[in-house]
């Protein structure tokens, strides 16, 4: 089983972790004020999720492991790929991310940077995306071949995409960015 996490700042509330088990969808979200952290690591284990996809920053630019040659300080050879933030605007986030990629790797799980935003420019459904919700779902039910839940914010649908980048890589329909040692982005 495979899950879609979308990572937010530890109390703001705005994680969500996507799930499809049993013929049922699970989309959860972290409670503003509780910590975020402890709220994933909780799904991962409960429901044993063997391959985790997340919205977060997983790796440094190389410039950071001595790579010779590397002489970028803010983005990846994936950001610059997809148009993603840079890790290092992110801080403290990235930090928390590639933690949670460390342990859970230690733990044998599988653990891919998804990137929500490269999905929606993919399949082409930018026009509604963070805009109208209801109109972007109609869109994005289009394109998959399955029921879908309803989430109930951005957030929730960012998890949603990052777990349909999960079903992607299942299928072998998935692209991937960067460069395999410094950090690959999976869309």
């Amino acid at each position: 089983m495979h899950a879609g996490i979308d990572f937010g700042a530890r109390r703001s509330g705005k994680t969500a972790v996507c799930v499809f088990m049993e013929d049922e969808w699970v989309i959860e979200q972290s409670k503003k004020g509780i910590d975020s952290d402890k709220f994933i690591e909780s799904m991962v284990h409960e429901q044993d999720i063997r391959r985790i996809f997340i919205d977060a920053p997983l790796s440094l630019p190389s410039v950071f492991t001595g790579t010779p040659g590397a002489n970028d300080y803010f983005y990846r050879s994936a950001d610059r790929e997809v148009s993603a933030m840079s890790p290092m605007f992110l801080g403290g986030l990235t930090a928390r991310a590639i933690r949670h990629k460390d342990y859970w790797l230690k733990e044998e799980r599988e653990v891919f940077e998804a990137y929500p935003a490269g999905l929606v420019r993919e399949w082409d459904l930018g026009e509604f995306y963070k805009k109208d919700k209801e109109a972007f779902l109609i869109r994005l039910k289009e394109r998959v071949p399955m029921e879908m839940p309803d989430p109930e914010n951005w957030h929730q649908v960012d998890a949603l995409l990052a777990w349909l980048t999960g079903w992607r890589y299942e299928k072998e329909t998935f692209r991937t960015f960067g460069d395999p040692g410094e950090g690959l982005i999976i869309v």
